[in-house]
């Protein structure tokens, strides 16, 4: 399967078309230690877990890893509870 780089943080689940999505190979991040800032961009703000599970089945996602700090942990949390509560198979780390 595909790694997705999913830009601008939960708002690139809401927002597809302004921040798709990208495939991440392992030359794309070979070196992405060497780089400040973030690489795929961040955002601050409200998020719609219904949304954003939608598109996780639309995308066949089943991994979802989330790196932040407490508000994008308690987002992840959110968005497990979610895809829990529809029985799907989806992981949240």
């Amino acid at each position: 399967g595909n790694v997705l780089g999913i830009r601008g943080g939960f708002r690139g689940f809401t927002d597809p078309e302004l921040l798709p999505p990208l495939v991440l190979t392992p030359k794309m991040v070979e070196n992405i230690h060497n780089m400040g800032g973030t690489y795929l961009g961040s955002n601050r703000g409200g998020m719609d877990k219904e949304k954003i599970v939608d598109k996780m089945v639309e995308w066949r996602i089943d991994q979802l890893y989330c790196i932040g700090g407490d508000g994008t942990h308690a987002a992840a949390n959110l968005l497990a509870e979610e895809a829990g509560r529809r029985s799907l198979k989806i992981s949240v780390v």
